[in-house]
């Protein structure tokens, strides 16, 4: 007799608030218990469906079915990744998959708190409202230690609750047999662990945390942060600009999965040269696999939250009945995006969401989060993270919009911009006076073995690299932001490079639908208003063309 599938409902009983994850490991009990679950899934033997292993899988590799749903399948009849990348059931698809995990921990941490004969009324309510944290980078771009370096964690254990040392299970999964791997190619075939900047592509590879925390720490500021990155997300009030990288031919600023990807790319980072090869989190095959995954998963989740509850906007048309492919809702029926379009269909809020404010109430919240924006005047205008001025003001945001076919490159890939002279060792990017910003994209590097990638092999993504703070910060006492100044500077001095995740540069030449054009959006803050009004932007062709993976336009 077949199996029942297994019905994603969240975790149940009543819509508990998720909380981030500096805030969630201060609850000990919590900790404990969400430390134990993860273990629990991690040795999961019962029912293979729900191990770390088959759950991981959903996003990438093995293109196996899960749950009696058959993975997709390309034309040739190949199997492939259930995950939805450049399209605007991105967000959507991923709510059911963190709440999926979200409900398997929280059964094993009800188990996991019948145990404790101390405080067991406590423990049991730890359990109840336990809900999978999340990371919001766009604050604290270096997570705690807890989640990146510590080797062993402090929980408390059953049955006393007495302190203990366990095994950190944030770090890392530590796949449980060869045949787990099989499927794998290259250096993640014979990696016994998932890896964040992998030393190298031997077995016996390690993560280079310090490396991972420096990288992390570079998007702590400026014009394209993180946090800037985040905030300008509630600036738009449309859905396929707000949602997904698949280009638009108003793009101005980054979509969510534009700056999800940027969050993939630098966690799962690249070994040093020679052995170039990149860390899980860097390759949508793999990424699933790494604990992070779900903490930022998580974060993408409560900005998809925030921005829908302030604006009142969700996915319509005909992707919003589609169904969200492995998440069966019933036994005969999957999930859709109309159906998870508050996040009480599955028993979770967040923080800002508590109390049913007001959109306007839950716009301020954001504010205190991620800034505001005032537009300061002064000998050098700039665009100020503040709160919003009760005078109307405007700017102009200067910017280079990047688009290129997603799969040209070959894998995942970073387009580096650069405002003056660009080192020509490649390790010294990162760090030269001269890098502004990166456009990331994060893709299947076997789009032939991915029936969603198939129906996209011509699509274009794009995303945007701010301009204004390189072009301001000069000792030019001239510098403004007038097309006078920038104009000429920008023509002079701009220039961009492509590394794949892998570390390996790749050259202009080999991407022909490369395309990096200099926008100026006028963005304008009237009295009363929480959030900026963004103008139409304005092509200045004449910037790049001519040069390699330049403007196309004649």
């Amino acid at each position: 007799m077949q199996q029942d599938k297994f019905l994603i409902s969240g975790a149940g009983g009543q819509a508990a608030s998720r909380l981030e994850i500096n805030d969630f490991i201060k609850d000990k009990k919590q900790l404990s218990l969400y430390i134990q679950a993860l273990d629990a899934m991690f040795k999961e033997k019962d029912d293979p469906r729900l191990s770390w292993f088959s759950v991981g899988g959903i996003h990438g590799l093995p293109y196996v079915e899960w749950n009696q749903s058959p993975p997709p399948l390309d034309p040739q009849g190949n199997p492939g990744p259930f995950c939805v990348h450049a399209t605007p059931l991105f967000a959507p698809w991923h709510r059911p998959y963190v709440a999926l995990l979200e409900q398997i921990i929280g059964t094993h941490a009800a188990s996991i708190a019948e145990k404790y004969t101390a405080d067991t009324a406590l423990w049991k309510s730890a359990a109840a409202n336990l809900r999978q944290p999340y990371w919001d980078w766009a604050i604290n771009p270096v997570p705690p230690d807890v989640i990146i370096s510590d080797e062993k964690v402090k929980i408390l254990h059953a049955p006393m609750g007495e302190e203990v040392e366990v095994e950190n299970p944030f770090l890392r999964y530590r796949f449980r047999s060869d045949s787990e791997r099989q499927s794998f190619h290259e250096s993640f075939k014979d990696w016994p662990t998932t890896l964040r900047y992998p030393t190298g592509k031997g077995k016996d590879a390690t993560s280079d945390v310090v490396q991972l925390k420096l990288e992390l720490a570079k998007y702590k500021s400026g014009d394209n942060s993180l946090k800037s990155q985040a905030r300008e997300l509630f600036w738009l009030d449309d859905w396929n600009q707000f949602s997904t990288t698949r280009d638009h031919p108003d793009r101005i600023h980054n979509s969510l999965e534009g700056v999800h990807n940027a969050v993939h790319n630098v966690v799962g980072g690249h070994s040093p040269a020679p052995e170039q090869v990149e860390g899980h989190m860097a390759d949508i095959s793999y990424a699933g696999f790494d604990p992070i995954f779900f903490l930022h998963h998580c974060q993408v989740d409560h900005l998809l939250s925030l921005w829908s509850y302030i604006h009142t906007l969700w996915i319509t048309g005909p992707d919003a009945s589609k169904d969200l492919t492995p998440f069966w809702k019933t036994q005969s029926n999957y999930w859709s995006s109309t159906d998870i379009q508050t996040e009480s269909s599955l028993h979770y809020t967040y923080p800002e969401l508590v109390g049913g404010p007001t959109p306007a109430e839950v716009a301020l919240k954001v504010i205190k989060l991620y800034g505001g924006a005032t537009f300061e005047p002064g000998p050098v205008e700039s665009l100020k993270s503040l709160h919003p001025s009760p005078q109307s003001n405007s700017i102009t945001q200067w910017s280079a919009r990047v688009r290129s076919k997603q799969f040209e490159v070959g894998g995942s890939f970073s387009v580096l911009i650069f405002l003056g002279n660009v080192p020509e060792n490649s390790s010294e990017w990162h760090t030269s006076p001269t890098y502004v910003g990166s456009f990331h994209a994060f893709v299947n590097r076997t789009p032939e073995a991915c029936a969603n990638c198939q129906t996209q092999e011509d699509v274009y993504i794009s995303g945007v690299v701010h301009l204004n703070e390189a072009i301001t910060n000069t000792n030019d006492n001239q510098a403004s932001l007038h097309p006078d100044y920038v104009v000429p500077r920008l023509t002079k001095g701009l220039s961009w490079r492509v590394r794949k995740t892998n570390g390996t540069v790749v050259d202009l030449q080999g991407i022909p639908s490369l395309e990096v054009v200099v926008t100026a959006t006028p963005l304008t803050l009237s009295p009363g208003a929480l959030f900026p009004t963004v103008g139409k932007p304005q092509l200045y062709h004449e910037i790049t063309r001519g040069t390699p993976g330049g403007s196309c336009a004649t």
